[in-house]
């Protein structure tokens, strides 16, 4: 509706003024100035060599002919409009609130978290941003395909793998009955503790244990024996890094965060992407073998010349190591060839995960593959949430793909980068007793709060903070307060600033958070149980007008957070609309009041639309609390 509005507004800017410019418009601060307002005068102004006061007042008569404006007045060079409420509402109360399809494909990748021990709670903020990232997209009608990009032949894991082999046993990593005792006593523990937890002090004992040369030299022995497609640590290593991804998957289902496909790095090397990539690498001129210097017996990608690059001391990034092992950015550039479909290769899939979601995993044959419905990759446009601190790796790859003129598809290649998670001293003391400022997360080191130690600890806090104010509730409906609490707070702060976890304002009950967004959605809903009055079409009084004002802004927010992916403007709408419904309901009584029937039309279509919202942002809907 808004955007319609605009629309015209700009038609008529171009038409009479001869200028082709975009028009935004803003709720004004008090009703009485108007509802909505543009500032478009003002850059007229600057091409026209005419004061914004002059242009606005000539605008303001062509804006009172159209069809939803009542009354248009210039002032102080602004345009604010007066909308026809009753038009307003007839159109409000149609609305679907929903995009049409679009044909284009968007791959969203995220999470990718190392499947060697458990996740963290700076993992979560990856896993939170992502899948409202991909449900934002999807709600737009973009044909969306999730990914989570399992890194099963990488450092981390053959660190864990050391640990629980141990160095005294390192000559019998291509010892099959070994490794099948080995995989039996990994069970046993299974049965006792959650593997990732489990494997947490595996990995982190390992950097204690072991000198910096000595960890060195056994992780690359292991490491060049993952690599052989065909050894047995190879095998060992895949059905490991399985097992921990299970883990990882039961952790996320608890915040409603799911995957279409989890590719994974062994199968990139064992069928060929790896080679096929570094034939299409050789065509460049920047990726050279070097045969002298620091980098002597290296593939580099000669980076120093570009503008991104040239101001790094050491610009050039190693994609093949001298003792032949491909690099993870090596990898990553073959993985996105195929994710664009430039490699000319693909996958075999399984399904993996029926427990949740029909979850797919990639397989390098045919022995357990099954046909899925859909093609994966071959995306029109994709996007990466990783942390900022692989800015450099992934500007690597982007350029990689343009420079062997794959322009369009490095326009289409978008790094979401993010800032970490810290924790707050207060939730570290209540976990761990540890008082710093703030405390950043290291797996080496063990430092850190377990994304399930954050996910149980919220739901007791819930439980306790709802038994203070209601009495004793469920255990799902303390989950689904958590799911609110914990995926609103991973996404409402920018992404630009470190996020420093606290479990007092995550679950703080008025307010900017989960859930005063759950209670809102709970109240309408009760309210739309109690009445089965049809809408009437009325004049709306100011305080049920401000809410009416607030929800035919949805299409522009959404839009404009589409276009930006700043879920921030998402957050802080369901925040207002909370608010303004807030006040409605406390000011307008709904039940049994003479404007019953208007009233009723009005919180159908808040309902409505707040559940799509908080759907986007992850927020599950609870019956009552």
């Amino acid at each position: 509706m808004l955007c319609e509005l605009e629309k015209e507004i700009e038609k008529i800017v171009k038409q009479n003024f001869g200028e082709e410019l975009s028009v935004k418009l803003e709720a004004t601060p008090n009703l009485a100035l108007g509802d909505f307002g543009t500032s478009i005068c003002f850059r007229l102004a600057k091409k026209l060599k005419k004061s914004p006061q002059e242009i606005a007042e000539n605008l303001a008569e062509m804006l009172k002919k159209l069809d939803l404006v009542k009354n248009a007045k210039a002032v102080n060079g602004y345009v604010n409009i007066f909308l026809e409420r009753k038009k307003v509402l007839e159109k409000l109360f149609k609305e679907k609130f929903e995009f049409e399809k679009k044909s284009e494909k968007i791959i969203v990748e995220h999470t990718a978290v190392n499947p060697n021990k458990a996740m963290h709670v700076g993992h979560l903020r990856n896993a939170c941003l992502g899948d409202s990232i991909a449900r934002l997209l999807k709600f737009c009608g973009y044909q969306v395909e999730v990914q989570n990009y399992i890194d099963d032949t990488g450092m981390q894991v053959a660190a864990t793998i050391l640990g629980l082999i141990g160095k005294e046993n390192i000559e019998k990593i291509k010892d099959k009955e070994f490794l099948e005792k080995l995989k039996a006593k990994i069970e046993e523990i299974a049965k006792k503790e959650k593997l990732d937890i489990y494997c947490w002090n595996v990995y982190s004992k390992v950097y204690e244990k072991y000198e910096e040369k000595e960890l060195n030299n056994l992780l690359k022995i292991i490491l060049k024996e993952i690599e052989h497609v065909d050894s047995e640590l190879h095998k060992f290593a895949k059905w490991f890094s399985e097992r921990i991804l299970e883990c990882h998957l039961e952790t996320l289902k608890k915040l409603d965060i799911s995957f279409d496909l989890l590719p994974r790095e062994s199968d990139i090397l064992a069928l060929g992407f790896w080679k096929k990539a570094f034939e299409i690498l050789k065509k460049s001129k920047n990726f050279v073998y070097e045969k002298e210097g620091k980098n002597k017996g290296c593939w580099v990608i000669k980076l120093g010349e570009h503008e991104k690059f040239s101001h790094l001391k050491e610009p050039d990034k190693i994609i093949v190591k001298s003792d032949g092992t491909v690099t993870y950015t090596g990898k990553d550039i073959a993985y996105h060839f195929w994710k664009f479909g430039i490699l000319g290769k693909d996958f075999f899939y399984r399904r993996f995960y029926p427990k949740f979601h029909n979850i797919w995993i990639t397989e390098s044959s045919e022995e357990k593959a099954e046909k899925p419905e859909k093609k994966f990759g071959n995306a029109d446009r994709v996007i990466n949430v990783i942390d900022i601190r692989q800015k450099y790796a992934q500007d690597v790859v982007k350029y990689c793909i343009e420079a062997l003129g794959y322009k369009k598809q490095a326009e289409n290649y978008l790094h979401y980068g993010y800032e970490v998670v810290a924790l707050s001293p207060k939730s570290m003391k209540e976990l761990e007793n540890i008082d710093k400022k703030y405390v950043h997360m290291s797996g080496r080191k063990g430092i850190g709060i377990k994304a399930d130690d954050v996910i149980k600890a919220m739901i007791l806090k819930a439980e306790k903070e709802i038994e203070k104010r209601h009495g004793k509730i469920s255990k799902e409906q303390a989950e689904k307060i958590m799911r609110a609490c914990l995926r609103y707070y991973m996404i409402k702060q920018n992404i630009t600033k470190i996020l420093v976890f606290d479990f007092d304002r995550a679950l703080q009950f008025e307010g900017d958070s989960g859930v005063y967004l759950l209670y809102a959605l709970v109240r309408a809903k009760n309210i739309l149980k109690n009445s089965s009055k049809q809408a009437k079409i009325e004049e709306l009084i100011d305080e049920e007008w401000k809410l009416a004002r607030k929800l035919i802004e949805w299409e522009i927010v959404i839009k404009q957070a589409e276009k930006t992916l700043d879920l921030t403007l998402l957050t802080d709408y369901a925040n207002e609309l909370a608010k303004l419904f807030t006040e409605f309901y406390h000011k307008c009584k709904v039940i049994g009041d003479e404007r019953e029937e208007i009233r009723i039309a009005l919180v159908k279509s808040f309902e409505k639309l707040f559940s799509k919202i908080l759907w986007i942002i992850g927020i599950p809907e609870l019956e009552k609390m």
